[in-house]
């Protein structure tokens, strides 16, 4: 599941789904226009970073509003948790799809389209008048205004509060450096703006940008409070920017935030109990709020390399290879990593989880 603009761009293209079989003996591409197909070299794509596929694209097309989903550095080296992206910004985040595209030479997916949702429609004069309605209404509503306002960030703060924040690979509900990661550290340090997916009133993304301790790009988005979790208070780690930063890192190599950080949590685990060392990890000192090592190692996850090649298959696996008990430390059901939500505080999801044939998926079980 993504916001974004790719979906509708899809429909307006001609197509309401897509089925990719096989694979392409080299890298490609898959342009859509007014209901025809056509699949393109991507050979030249191949290896690049998804701001410069898209630009790449678009400039070849003579149109910015094409629509691009595409795959980063993690879907091509077939990241167990690789995921797929749109606009830069919004993801197919859960259950490896990256790694898919990759696997079949897929680099991206580009859609363009003249037609509109309401062209299709018995009476498209009253459904663009009710759409117009359900936005003001929707607007008004003060839960959506505090989420235009604040965004999944702001709820840093309360669940820390309430005991309902994963901290230190789910051994607490509270994190002590919660200040350095809550809200009011996101917005005074990193926020820079909002954006929105289309047709939404709510606009409750998050931009971001930092030219300080480190360098994070706006053009990949703000992390949303799953990444927040992910790689803050999972991995102690009380910097936002920091945390800013391994969002812009997972964007860019197309990685899923909870599933990466997790399993970094999971090997500073490993790391601060015996089971792995130094020797193991490269020299990187990886322990639970070591926010460097954290983020050199979403560097290794994406390319593949060191020990970033084992993390690249998950937890679960990952903890196979390590044996010795590290089994224990991987937070994982069905070998889909724990989103930041306190199943011993929202037993419904973790009822859901168990019996979600993907595992621990939030969007399925909250």
């Amino acid at each position: 599941e993504a916001g974004g603009f790719w979906g509708p761009g899809l429909g307006f293209a001609g197509f309401e789904a897509i089925i990719i079989k096989g694979k392409a003996a080299q890298p490609v591409y898959l342009w859509i226009q007014d209901g025809q197909a056509e699949i393109r070299d991507a050979r030249h794509l191949w290896g690049q970073d998804p701001e410069e596929v898209q630009n790449h694209i678009r400039a070849d097309a003579a149109d910015d509003k094409v629509r691009v989903l595409q795959i980063g550095a993690g879907g091509e080296n077939l990241v167990r948790y690789a995921c797929v992206t749109n606009e830069l910004r919004h993801f197919n985040g859960r259950t490896g799809m990256g790694a898919v595209m990759g696997s079949k030479n897929l680099k991206a997916v580009a859609v363009r389209g003249n037609s509109h949702y309401a062209d299709h429609a018995f009476d498209p004069q009253n459904l663009k008048e009710l759409g117009k309605a359900l936005a003001v209404s929707s607007r008004e509503h003060p839960l959506a205004l505090a989420m235009h306002n604040k965004g999944t960030p702001d709820l840093v703060g309360g669940l820390s509060a309430a005991g309902m924040l994963p901290t230190h690979n789910f051994h607490q509900g509270s994190f002590d450096g919660v200040q350095g990661i809550r809200y009011e550290a996101f917005s005074d340090q990193v926020l820079t703006g909002h954006h929105t997916c289309f047709a939404c009133p709510i606009a409750c993304k998050q931009e971001v940008e930092v030219n300080d301790r480190y360098q994070v790009s706006k053009a990949y988005g703000g992390p949303e409070y799953e990444t927040i979790g992910a790689f803050g208070s999972l991995c102690c780690v009380d910097d936002i920017q920091a945390v800013a930063k391994a969002n812009e890192l997972c964007n860019k190599y197309t990685l899923d935030t909870i599933s990466t950080g997790t399993t970094i949590a999971f090997a500073m685990e490993c790391f601060e109990n015996g089971l792995i060392g130094l020797e193991d990890t490269g020299g990187i000192d990886l322990r639970f709020g070591n926010a460097l090592a954290m983020l050199e190692m979403v560097e290794l996850i994406a390319r593949r390399q060191g020990f970033g090649n084992l993390l690249a298959e998950g937890s679960r696996r990952a903890a196979e290879k390590i044996g010795r008990g590290a089994i224990k430390y991987a937070m994982q059901i069905k070998g889909q990593e724990l989103p930041m939500h306190e199943v011993r505080g929202k037993l419904g999801v973790g009822l859901g989880y168990a019996v979600s044939e993907t595992g621990a998926d939030h969007i399925t079980s909250t």
